[in-house]
C-alpha cells in the first residue's frame, strides 16, 4: 500500500476470493440446482490500527451475481454489521454477529452461468451515516445455475 502525503494511512484487502458455501456452510461444487439455497461470503481485513473500529463503524458487503452472456444480472442482497473493536478480519466464520455470510433463497437466480462477486464498504454512524474511505471489490468464481 503507498500512502501519499496528506492522505491517511489505512486500507482494506480481501484476504481470500469470494466464497460460494451450500447450506451447511460447506465450500459448494459451484453448480447449483436453482431449487436449491445456497450462501456467499467474503474475507476481509483491515490493516491499519488507526481504523476507529467499533459500533460507530459499521461495514456493507453488497453482493452481485453478473450474467455471463446475455441474460439478467441479480442482486443478491447485503449484509450491515457493526465493526468489532480489535478485530480486523471478518469472514463467514468470525464470531457471531461479524460474520459476512449471506443466505440466498432457492429460485433467487435463474437458469445460467455467472459471476459472483461483492463490494465491501465502510459507514461511521451518527445523524448522517457518513461515508468512511474504505472500499474493497471483490470477483469470485464462476457459478453454474440449473434447473
Amino acid at each position: 500500500m503507498t500512502v501519499v502525503a496528506g492522505e491517511p494511512d489505512y486500507g482494506i484487502q480481501a484476504t481470500t476470493p469470494l466464497q460460494v458455501l451450500d447450506p451447511s456452510g460447506i465450500k459448494s461444487p459451484l453448480i447449483i440446482k436453482s431449487t436449491d439455497p445456497f450462501k456467499v461470503a467474503v474475507e476481509f481485513t483491515i490493516l491499519s490500527g488507526l481504523v476507529p473500529l467499533g459500533p460507530h463503524l459499521s461495514y456493507e458487503v453488497r453482493y452481485f451475481a453478473e450474467r455471463v452472456g446475455p441474460g439478467t444480472d441479480y442482486d443478491l442482497g447485503t449484509v450491515t454489521k457493526p465493526t468489532v473493536a480489535g478485530q480486523k478480519t471478518y469472514n463467514a466464520t468470525t464470531p457471531t454477529g461479524s460474520e459476512t455470510v449471506r443466505d440466498i433463497t432457492a429460485g433467487t437466480v435463474a437458469d445460467g452461468l455467472y459471476t459472483v462477486g461483492a463490494i465491501v464498504s465502510f459507514k461511521m454512524d451518527g445523524a448522517t451515516p457518513t461515508p468512511y474511505p474504505m472500499t474493497v471489490y471483490v470477483t469470485g468464481p464462476a457459478v453454474e445455475v440449473y434447473t
